[in-house]
């Protein structure tokens, strides 16, 4: 922002915003050792907030000659748009518009009559700024998804999202992206966001979608295999897999006795409970917990796929403390249950995505 500031300058008024308070600014400043901008910068602003609600990532409002002409993402904030701005071009940009009565919990799709089963794939709400997420519902009877909505999610992520439970065994919620063992084929790289960003918004464009199913569990119906059913109809994409030996966090028995009292036979409610300092896992297989819980904490950080190699598929009660990226502390309370957590080289199954 301050090299766009300073490249354009009296042609060009760059305007930080932010609720917070000044010393909180400073703060951040000194903690990230930067220095402060050139630009002026507002502080626990109380009415712009209000003016322009949003969530997440910083939120830029473009303004031409005293009129709002785009709220748009940080990649759209290029030399070459604002260059054009001023020489009174019409930019293509996404934007970040409200997308009028949206509930982050709501279905997109709200039949009048409620239906059993459907999918359907959207474009069209890249503009909107809603959530950007993949929600998945569970069949509390059957333990299977039923229901998952995508919103704005790539290509690439809805690919990846279909096929990862069925090759690694456990779902996935997040950092569904290359890794060593999710590999993009040359065929397929437009699948990609370009290392040249220019034309993000237009890339976005193209590969950006939106995508809600429903199956019926009761029905024996696989939500993951419709998914993937659909995918195949919508996109020129195929994968396949194979097995390669790679670095992986294993886990396994080494304590049968400690390791049975943590199994559970009970009809108790099933999932994790987080509190302040420990998570408790009620009833829920080691895939469905442990497992996803440190692969997560390890992709954020370029880090190995956690195995399930103990022979066990049924649920288990444990507390563990909050730290799933502190391996060590996680061995010693993982010791605890009778389980060990090893990093070597194991036969992983990897996925290859290329062009059909």
């Amino acid at each position: 922002m301050d090299s766009l500031q300073k490249a354009f300058g009296d042609t060009l008024q760059v305007i930080s915003v932010t609720y917070d308070s000044e010393e909180k600014v400073k703060a951040l400043f000194q903690k990230l050792k930067i220095p402060t901008p050139s630009f002026p910068m507002i502080t626990a602003d109380t009415l712009l907030n209000q003016l322009f609600p949003h969530q997440g990532d910083p939120y830029y409002i473009w303004v031409s000659n005293g009129k709002i002409a785009y709220l748009s993402n940080g990649w759209s904030l290029t030399y070459d748009n604002i260059k054009d701005i001023l020489a009174g071009k019409n930019l293509r940009l996404t934007q970040r518009l409200p997308l009028p009565n949206y509930d982050y919990n709501e279905t997109l799709l709200t039949p009048s009559l409620p239906l059993e089963e459907y999918s359907m794939l959207l474009t069209g709400l890249l503009d909107y700024h809603v959530a950007s997420s993949i929600q998945t519902l569970t069949d509390s009877s059957y333990g299977e998804p039923y229901y998952l909505k995508a919103v704005n999610q790539s290509r690439l992520s809805l690919l990846i999202k279909a096929h990862w439970k069925e090759v690694f065994g456990f779902d996935a919620r997040r950092n569904l992206h290359p890794n060593r063992f999710i590999v993009v084929d040359s065929s397929a790289q437009e699948l990609l966001l370009p290392i040249d960003r220019t034309n993000e918004d237009d890339w976005k464009r193209e590969n950006f979608f939106s995508y809600e199913v429903k199956t019926n569990p009761a029905e024996g119906r696989s939500l993951y295999k419709k998914m993937r059913e659909d995918l195949a109809i919508y996109f020129p994409y195929v994968t396949a897999t194979k097995t390669q030996l790679l670095p992986a966090l294993v886990l396994e028995i080494s304590d049968s006795l400690r390791f049975n009292k943590s199994k559970s036979s009970s009809n108790r409610k099933s999932g994790l409970e987080w509190k302040k300092s420990t998570i408790d896992i009620n009833n829920l297989t080691l895939n469905n917990s442990i497992v996803t819980l440190l692969t997560e904490s390890q992709l954020s950080s370029g880090g190995k796929l956690c195995i399930n190699n103990t022979g066990y598929s049924g649920n288990i009660n444990m507390t563990l403390p909050v730290a799933f990226d502190d391996l060590e502390t996680m061995r010693i309370n993982l010791s605890s249950y009778g389980l060990k957590l090893t990093e070597k080289n194991f036969p992983i199954k990897t996925i290859l995505i290329k062009e059909r």
